[in-house]
C-alpha cells in the first residue's frame, strides 16, 4: 500500500512538471537599428510582432515569429524613397540555460522577410510612382531574458540577397540589422 502511494505520488510530481509549462503567445513592439548597406537608406525600423512557442523537454522551446516593421527613410533619399517595409515570417528555437521558459536563453531562427519600397514620382529625373516587393531568405541568431509575462531579446538578423542571376541584374546586395524585442507573454492552455 505504502509504495502505491509513494509511486502514485512519484508519477503526479513528475507528471505536473513535464506540464507545469505551456505553450505561450508574444505581442510586442519591434526596433530595428540598420546595419550595412542598409543602413545607407533608412535610420531605424519599428513595427508590432506577434510570436508563438511550444515548449519541448526541460530547456528548449520551438518558436514561429511574424512582424511588420516599417523602415524610417533618411533625409537624403526622402525625395526618391516614399516608404519601405519589411515583414519576416521566422520559424526557430530557443535554447533556455537554466529551465525552460525562464531566465537567460539563446534563440536562431530562419525564415523569409518580404521587403517593400514604394518609389516617389519624381518628374525631375523622370521615375513614375511605383513600388517594388521582394521576398528573401533570412536568418537571426540572438540572446534574451524571460521573467513571467515578459520576454526581452536582442537578435542580429541577416536578409541573404537573391540568387546569383538576379543579384547581378538588380545589383542586389545582403542587408542585415540589429533587432529588440519586448514582448508580453500569454500562456496557453493553463
Amino acid at each position: 500500500m505504502q509504495l502505491r502511494t509513494h509511486t502514485l505520488t512519484l508519477a503526479l510530481l513528475i507528471g505536473s512538471a513535464a506540464f507545469a509549462q505551456h505553450p505561450q503567445l508574444s505581442i510586442g513592439p519591434d526596433a530595428l537599428l540598420p546595419l550595412g548597406d542598409l543602413n545607407k537608406e533608412y535610420t531605424l525600423g519599428v513595427g508590432p510582432s506577434l510570436g508563438f512557442e511550444y515548449p519541448v523537454g526541460t530547456h528548449l522551446g520551438i518558436t514561429v515569429h511574424a512582424g511588420y516593421d516599417i523602415l524610417l527613410v533618411k533625409s537624403d533619399f526622402s525625395e526618391t524613397i516614399e516608404s519601405a517595409s519589411f515583414a519576416p515570417v521566422q520559424a526557430g528555437v530557443k535554447f533556455f540555460f537554466q529551465e525552460i521558459q525562464k531566465g537567460i536563453y539563446a534563440h536562431a531562427q530562419l525564415g523569409t522577410h518580404v521587403f517593400t519600397e514604394k518609389f516617389k514620382e519624381n518628374v525631375t529625373f523622370g521615375l513614375a510612382e511605383e513600388g517594388e516587393t521582394k521576398a528573401r531568405f533570412s536568418w537571426a541568431i540572438g540572446a534574451g531574458y524571460q521573467i513571467p509575462h515578459f520576454d526581452f531579446g536582442l537578435r542580429f538578423n541577416m536578409i541573404l540577397p537573391p540568387g546569383e542571376e538576379e543579384a547581378e541584374r538588380e545589383g542586389a546586395e545582403s542587408m542585415s540589422y540589429v533587432g529588440l524585442r519586448i514582448a508580453y507573454l500569454i500562456p496557453l492552455g493553463q
